[in-house]
């Protein structure tokens, strides 16, 4: 019921009812039972009514848990640490196509140590930290798999259209050291070298709630800069795989159309053959801000539809369109720091032509300026549109509001101001927050 699960002992509403601290073998092995009991019920009832199911594992987001069987499997698979490893994805990236060529490999932040700068004891945490990781992704796969499996079985597999993709880039949260307990992190704490290491032998399993160092989301992103939180495309660009015989003639193929999340229920929509209602029971829908895919899945020259895309979080913005990005990483501050503010004045801009340099490699700001405002208009244009305003970047207040909605408590209101924005003859302004103190209730 929250952003993180523990896989072992996860808390539950199931069919309305709370089932707090059910112990298990894995929760996505859970999930992917329910969902085939949900699957096979729903066509024994009537094997010609649609379905729409939402298969959300916890699994890649910390804590990174994986049963015993598992966790094994990938010793000796990391020792060769982040760098090399960046190295090997890009040059399997470029095997399979799914980067261009020219590809070049962003630079290793300077926050992140090279891993031949470190020490044997700190390199034997880390790649076990990495190991882990990577015995969850594969019994994620697996559970996956078996949904799959179910679908192939009752002959409803060519006729389902299926995504597969994530929420965000990967996770530089753990910090400069992983953790064995992500409340280290939460609190805005860095987990000491000796505390890990107490927990090495039993990194992955029920008695930790583990993630590990930032430098693996870093490789875990190649070709990209940075991590989840920012709007870098280490931050934001997602794999997404469809699958729909019945649907798309061509197999195995690969899209490079821009597209966003927001894309995906327009493309159920059209696939579907449903409009958007304009009411629903008397009230109005928002329209959509997506676009269908649809027109790609056997037109791989296909142009884009999509021209513009905007990005925002916690301060972090970024605006895509037509082959270029400006992005800022607000107050440069790295995702393992949770509690930073600064003035959205003081950040600096980059530009990027992404079709041309796809990882971000090469900033051209300075080469070209006036692109580079003419972008940053139009994210402010973007953000008008799409209610992004008040830009407000205390995370801790931010994420402690969800709260306040979730339990009925009343935060005090945001400030806003007009600052001047663009140039005066058009003014135009944009909105800012002021500094604003809240009581937080604990729960």
């Amino acid at each position: 019921m929250a952003a993180d699960v523990h896989q072992f002992v996860p808390v539950l509403w199931d069919d309305h009812h709370p089932e707090p601290y059910r112990r298990t073998e894995h929760l996505d092995k859970d999930l992917a039972d329910r969902a085939n009991q949900w699957i096979t019920g729903h066509k024994s009832l009537d094997k010609d009514l649609p379905f729409m199911m939402l298969w959300a594992s916890g699994s890649m987001h910390s804590p990174h848990h994986a049963p015993d069987s598992y966790l094994d499997k990938y010793k000796g698979k990391f020792d060769q640490g982040w760098d090399k490893v960046r190295e090997q994805i890009l040059e399997n990236q470029k095997k399979l196509g799914i980067v261009p060529a020219n590809t070049k490999l962003s630079a290793r932040i300077k926050e992140i140590p090279a891993w031949n700068s470190l020490d044997a004891d700190h390199k034997k945490l880390y790649r076990r930290q990495m190991e882990v990781f990577a015995a969850q992704l594969e019994y994620c796969d697996v559970q996956i798999g078996r949904v799959v499996n179910t679908l192939e079985r009752i002959g409803e597999l060519d006729n389902t259209l299926i995504f597969v993709t994530s929420d965000n880039g990967a996770s530089g949260e753990g910090g400069l050291a992983g953790t064995f307990n992500e409340t280290y992190v939460l609190n805005g704490m860095q987990t000491p070298f000796d505390a890990n290491m107490r927990h090495l032998d039993h990194w992955g399993q029920t008695d930790t709630y583990p993630h590990y160092h930032a430098g693996w989301a870093m490789a875990g992103n190649t070709p990209f800069p940075y991590f989840k939180q920012s709007s870098h495309r280490g931050g934001q660009a997602d794999a997404l795989v469809i699958h729909w015989p019945n649907g798309i003639k061509a197999k195995g193929e690969i899209r490079t159309q821009y597209h966003h999340i927001s894309d995906i229920a327009p493309t159920i929509m059209e696939a579907a053959g449903i409009e958007r209602p304009e009411e629903y029971h008397g009230i109005k829908q928002q329209p959509f801000t997506g676009l269908p895919m649809n027109y790609s899945f056997d037109n791989a020259d296909a142009p884009n539809a999509k021209k513009v895309q905007y990005y925002e979080m916690f301060g972090n913005r970024a605006i895509w369109a037509d082959g270029w990005k400006a992005v800022t990483l607000h107050g440069k501050r790295m995702p393992w720091i949770v509690n930073s503010t600064t003035p959205f004045e003081d950040d600096v801009w980059e530009l990027y032509n992404v079709n041309e340099d796809f990882s971000e490699s090469t900033d051209l700001a300075k080469k070209f300026p006036q692109k580079l405002e003419e972008l940053k208009t139009l994210w402010d244009q973007e953000a008008v549109k799409n209610n992004v305003y008040p830009l407000y970047d205390d995370m801790i207040k931010r994420m402690a509001a969800i709260n306040d909605i979730l339990f009925g408590t009343k935060r005090n209101s945001c400030t806003l101001h007009q600052v001047p924005f663009a140039s005066r003859k058009k003014r135009q302004y944009r909105l800012r927050t002021a500094r604003i103190e809240s009581k937080r209730r604990l729960i």
